[in-house]
């Protein structure tokens, strides 16, 4: 059993120590272009490779699918479709911002077990601010229980999640 907690806890010290101490002070050689309009920090290798360590040694048998290692093997996100459980991970969501200095960044980690999410963190290192929910328990920020409310149509959308990080079935129903 995992331990929600915990694992917002490592998120954060990772986030802390990899990412708050280049923010605003990245060379030309701690960025690279993976693809066109693509770019990768040594923050995002550095969080992602912690987190994967981290997130291995919790559940040995899961599959790790991480931003950067899929851009490195593109073989690695199909095997979703066939994970008994797998992490997903993108160490630095808003790597873009990143590079200009701009605190606008996330690092998510989602778990995945027989292809239904079962619990996601996203963590905002400068606000020191973690949301994690779980399946049947809800969502919390920093430990305080989310609420829902009356959406407000001037806000939408609020956000988004690529539909390619889901595994096969999965973006079959959403769709």
């Amino acid at each position: 059993m995992i331990d929600p907690a915990a694992i917002a806890a490592e998120i954060a010290t990772v986030a802390a120590e990899e990412i708050l101490p280049r923010f605003g002070k990245l060379t030309a050689r701690d960025v690279r272009q993976k693809k066109p309009n693509d770019l990768v920090t040594v923050a995002d290798e550095a969080v992602e490779r912690r987190l994967s360590a981290y997130l291995g040694a919790l559940m040995p048998s899961a599959l790790i699918v991480g931003e950067e290692a899929c851009a490195a093997d593109p073989d690695l996100l199909p095997r979703l479709n066939t994970a008994e459980a797998a992490w997903i991970i993108d160490p630095l969501d808003g790597t873009a911002n990143f590079t200009r200095s701009k605190p606008a960044v996330a690092v998510i980690v989602a778990l995945v077990v027989q292809g239904e999410v079962q619990a996601g963190w996203i963590h905002d290192p400068f606000a020191g601010a973690t949301v994690i929910a779980e399946r049947g328990s809800g969502a919390f920020r920093n430990g305080v229980r989310l609420a829902l409310t009356e959406p407000r149509r001037d806000t939408w959308p609020l956000g988004s999640v690529h539909i390619k990080y889901f595994p096969e079935p999965a973006r079959r129903r959403l769709i």
